[in-house]
């Protein structure tokens, strides 16, 4: 707040931005190689992550009460909060969150994955997620789009792309290696 006031949302948001070109990386990295669901989450959708915390930035100057992301359960309450899309139907790119004991989650914590395609009649999905079966395992399912009670998809920008590219605050820009991460054999 300056002495003129307190800043204007646009002025907060500017700062918010400025925040994270700073903080960003450090931010990722907290969450990327805990071998958890949310690890996976956070290398393919790094941008959820920045709009949270643009978001949280924001709010904690206006003294609105804070959301973190370490669970996968709330990470759709808290990217809704942040302005993202989410729905019920699944979209290439997107992340996709089970509530605790859907579709078999975890039942304290829920689930996260990121949807690698939908079908050409969208009656299917592909996901892949970590910590499935244990740290670091990955795991692969073609699943139904019908919606389901308790399942959701956090939407990239643009619906169909994947929005997993992040520009560090050094201008570098840092894409997760996906060829690195092998399906394993049946």
């Amino acid at each position: 707040m300056s002495a003129a006031g307190p800043a204007s949302l646009p002025e907060l948001r500017r700062q918010a931005i400025d925040l994270w070109r700073l903080r960003g990386g450090a931010r990722l990295r907290s969450f990327i190689g805990t071998g958890q669901c949310t690890d996976w989450a956070t290398r393919m959708r790094p941008d959820v992550l920045e709009a949270v915390f643009i978001a949280r930035t924001i709010a904690a100057d206006r003294g609105a009460p804070q959301e973190h992301l370490g669970y996968a359960k709330v990470w759709p309450r808290v990217a809704r909060w942040a302005g993202m899309t989410v729905r019920d139907v699944p979209v290439a790119g997107a992340l996709v969150v089970w509530q605790p004991g859907v579709q078999g989650a975890d039942l304290g914590t829920g689930h996260i994955g990121f949807v690698t395609r939908v079908s050409a009649h969208g009656t299917t999905f592909s996901t892949s997620a970590m910590n499935v079966g244990g740290l670091y395992r990955m795991g692969y399912r073609t699943l139904s789009a019908t919606p389901v009670p308790g399942r959701s998809f956090i939407y990239p920008s643009q619906p169909g792309t994947p929005s997993y590219r992040y520009v560090q605050p050094d201008g570098t820009r840092w894409t997760p290696q996906l060829s690195r991460t092998r399906r394993p054999s049946r």
